[in-house]
C-alpha cells in the first residue's frame, strides 16, 4: 500500500512538472510570437514612413520641374513678342525712312 502511495505521488509529481515545463514552453513561444509581431509592426511603420517621404520628394521634384517647364515656355514667349515687336518697329522705321527719302 506505501509503495502504491510512493508511486501515485511520483506520476502527480512527474504529471506537474511536465505541465509545467509545457506551460512554460508555451508562454516562451507567446512572447517570441510578441516578439516577432512587434518587430513586424515596428518594420511596416518605417516602410510606410519610407513610402511617405519618397512620394513627398517625387511630388515636389514634380512641382519644380513643371514650374521650370512653365518658366522655360513663358520666357520664350517673352523673346518671340519682344522680337515680333522689335521686328514691327524695325518696318515701322524703314517705311519712314523711306517716305521720308521719297
Amino acid at each position: 500500500m506505501r509503495l502504491l502511495v510512493l508511486l501515485g505521488f511520483a506520476a502527480v509529481a512527474v504529471l506537474t512538472l511536465s505541465s509545467t515545463a509545457v506551460a512554460h514552453d508555451h508562454w516562451h513561444y507567446h512572447h517570441v510570437r510578441a516578439d516577432v509581431r512587434r518587430e513586424i509592426r515596428d518594420a511596416m511603420r518605417e516602410a510606410r514612413l519610407a513610402m511617405r517621404d519618397a512620394h513627398r520628394d517625387a511630388t515636389h521634384a514634380r512641382h519644380e520641374a513643371r514650374d521650370a517647364y512653365r518658366d522655360s515656355v513663358r520666357d520664350a514667349l517673352r523673346d518671340a513678342r519682344h522680337a515680333m515687336r522689335d521686328a514691327a518697329r524695325e518696318v515701322k522705321q524703314a517705311v519712314r525712312d523711306a517716305y521720308r527719302n521719297w
